[in-house]
């Protein structure tokens, strides 16, 4: 999936946005002005897609799928100011924008199947990708949304109750995995796939250790390993941990004892590199946990990766703004519930590198909220 753009808007609670994306985006302004917004409202229309309702919510998503066809979804819940578990939508089309498909829900709640109308009133607090989800088309769009990965890292990444850390349905059988591509592909969580790759012996986790001891040229070894107590209970259900040796020290460092740094490092790299084509990865505060000496080697991995994988950041570092191409910027600004979204170039920014960071802080753009 790659998000080409987004309009969102929450009536509710009074504010919207709308801006197009590149397979490499840096959102930057200052706190307040909609950065970890615009990534939850990302995370909200997958959300929808799964079933969920919103109260006051719509939305007009431009993407492209992993068949390389662009599609179309928007919708749009009805506001109510009382509390209710769940909210009807008011409207919702998805289409192909070469006119393939297109499924409405009309304001009367009846179903258009392109030009066939069908007069069954459905669950009008469901979306179209969940009512039609074993239509095929319809099973196409979903499997894009679930490509969506959001990784906070305002979070401790020692905390063994991370997503990240878990698996929950494990196969007993991995005979259809031959090769990489395989596993990238395979649909299931990333702590899975790393299990599945150390239990093949496959060669990529050599070359997440070369990649972590780039950044970190202490490390001599990593293992990953399942956590004592679910094996003890034979259940396929547990988490992942990992165990270091730096060199010249016999003693392995436990999982709980590695620095938040380098646990970030290390799970970036299993990520980037596990992960199937057309991922699309929101990272909040990206600088959050990294040394100077992760910085630019996760941020440049981050540029060359975009080629197969989209990336939706935040950051507020001067040295990752300063080295990523201004022509990346989303410049960010909120003026009364609306959140702006601008390009640099559109801010008269000039092209000097090291004049980045100086150039965007001293803008009148970036540095008023009202």
């Amino acid at each position: 999936m790659k998000i080409k753009s987004l309009f969102y808007k929450d009536n509710y609670q009074g504010w919207q946005f709308e801006t197009g994306f590149q397979d490499f985006n840096l959102l930057v302004g200052i706190s307040g002005s909609g950065k970890s917004q615009i990534l939850n409202a990302i995370m909200a229309l997958k959300e929808i897609a799964k079933g969920a309702s919103m109260n006051g919510i719509e939305w007009q998503i431009h993407f492209e799928g992993e068949d390389h066809q662009e599609y179309v979804w928007a919708g749009a819940f009805h506001t109510s100011i009382k509390y209710e578990k769940e909210h009807k939508i008011k409207h919702e089309t998805l289409f192909q924008q070469n006119n393939h498909r297109k499924i409405e829900r009309l304001a009367n709640g009846h179903i258009r199947d392109n030009e066939v109308l069908n007069a069954s009133l459905l669950d009008r607090t469901k979306s179209l990708l969940m009512l039609f989800k074993d239509d095929l088309f319809v099973k196409n769009v979903v499997a894009n949304f679930e490509k969506i990965m959001l990784r906070d890292y305002t979070i401790s990444q020692q905390d063994r109750e991370l997503p990240f850390y878990k698996f929950y349905n494990l196969k007993s059988r991995y005979d259809d995995i031959n090769n990489l591509t395989d596993l990238q592909n395979l649909e299931t969580s990333i702590s899975e796939k790393l299990i599945i790759a150390k239990r093949k012996e496959m060669p990529i986790l050599a070359e997440i250790q070369s990649r972590l001891t780039d950044v970190f040229p202490q490390i001599a070894d990593w293992v990953v390993y399942l956590s004592y107590d679910e094996r003890k209970t034979g259940k396929r259900q547990g988490s992942i941990q990992y165990r270091i040796k730096v060199k010249n020290n016999p003693k392995w460092i436990q999982h709980e004892q590695i620095s938040s740094g380098m646990l970030r490092t290390l799970n970036h790299f299993i990520e980037i590199n596990l992960c199937s084509d057309n991922t699309v990865f929101l990272i909040d505060e990206f600088e959050n946990s990294l040394g100077m000496n992760c910085i630019d080697i996760l941020a440049e991995d981050l540029i060359a990766e975009s080629m197969r994988l989209q990336f939706i950041i935040t950051s507020h570092h001067p040295y990752i703004i300063n080295n990523i191409p201004m022509e990346n910027w989303l410049v960010l600004n909120r003026k009364n519930g609306r959140i702006f979204v601008q390009k640099a170039a559109d801010l008269g920014l000039g092209i000097s590198k090291h004049q980045h960071y100086l150039q965007l802080v001293n803008s009148p753009f970036y540095n008023s909220i009202t």
